[in-house]
């Protein structure tokens, strides 16, 4: 039986095993039918059968050079390990692979070079591409340029592209709320750095940065509160910010722009002898991991990275059989838990 050097089943083994022609083998697998050429089922189904059997399956990369489409996406916006746990990111990642996987797609990825805040078309042929994390418009303005049709997930597309996003603002008003209802009136929202590394010069803030910060600032204010100084620093540690707006300012309750973050600020308020939710209550964005293993577990606004990631998978499946990109704005819910309590 004909094999490749590693061992693995040829398309002649194939087309053998089938007792057909190898090109015959090539169009039914490949999905390539030139003009006037047909199959009878009964020969399809021997071609899939054998295929099975031999446990074949066409290499993606040949495949995209012979045929109009490649069956394959682009996913652009990996820039590092460093996080254990991406949160809603992750889980839309993970949904939109499974959908793409059940279309037959393969999806591709590729690292945003250092420095680099544009998300560049890849260098190699695909049939569509989808941007997860960026931070403006602007910074898709090449993918718009190239004609892939192309989805962002949690970030704003350009004109040619389709955006699954969520609504970042109303979340803040309904955590805000909430911490409100529950008597706080000294609320800080804390956006804090990881570790005591200054923010990369021309950092490009993501769009949820602004709108949450915006969205707490207008409901403090509406509810005639005076929002915590502090909510636009993005250069303090988790150690500073706690030691600033809950040692000396007396915040009773903090917002925490994203889960790990969140995990931080606990820390650094048990540090200070105080309790959560005793003294401090703490909500934050992002329901993943650990915000349901930790103690106290963490109140948190979920975002809902899976129903994004089945819906960027059906948008990009969608454009590229000549659907106009489209935008889905996703609500944000509440997920109570032990960090957040009345306020004593």
């Amino acid at each position: 039986m004909p094999r490749t050097a590693k061992g693995s089943p040829t398309m002649l083994a194939v087309a053998e095993h089938a007792g057909v022609n190898k090109s015959t083998v090539s169009r039914i697998l490949n999905d390539s039918y030139p003009k006037g050429f047909s199959v009878r089922p009964e020969v399809r189904e021997r071609v899939l059968r054998a295929a099975k059997e031999l446990s074949f399956k066409p290499n993606p990369f040949v495949r995209g050079l012979k045929a109009k489409r490649t069956k394959m996406v682009a996913m652009l916006g990996l820039r590092d390990f460093g996080w254990s746990s991406r949160g809603a990111d992750e889980h839309a990642i993970n949904a939109m692979i499974d959908a793409l996987a059940d279309a037959d797609y393969e999806v591709c990825t590729t690292f945003i070079k250092p420095g680099n805040p544009d998300f560049q078309p890849p260098r190699w042929r695909v049939d569509a591409a989808v941007v997860v994390g960026n931070s403006s418009a602007e910074q898709v303005s090449e993918l718009d340029q190239s004609g892939i049709p192309y989805v962002t997930v949690n970030g704003p597309a350009g004109p040619a592209g389709g955006s699954v996003i969520v609504d970042d603002a109303h979340g803040a008003e309904s955590a805000v709320r909430k911490l409100i209802e529950l008597g706080h009136t000294r609320i800080a929202y804390l956006y804090s750095a990881f570790d005591a590394t200054p923010p990369a010069a021309g950092r490009v803030a993501h769009a949820s940065e602004i709108d949450r910060r915006d969205a707490y600032v207008a409901a403090m204010q509406e509810a005639g509160l005076e929002p915590v100084a502090g909510y636009d620093r993005t250069d303090w540690t988790a150690e500073q910010a706690i030691e600033q707006i809950v040692v000396r300012d007396k915040a009773t309750a903090v917002l925490s722009y994203h889960h790990v973050m969140a995990v931080q600020h606990v820390a650094a308020i048990q540090r200070t002898g105080r309790r959560v939710p005793d003294d401090v209550s703490v909500l934050c964005f992002n329901d993943a991991f650990p915000t349901a293993e930790m103690h106290p577990s963490l109140t948190a606004m979920s975002l809902p990275g899976e129903a994004m990631g089945r819906e960027a998978a059906r948008m990009i499946l969608d454009m590229i059989e000549g659907g106009t990109p489209k935008q889905m704005l996703f609500s944000e819910s509440l997920i109570l838990r032990e960090s957040t309590a009345r306020c004593r």
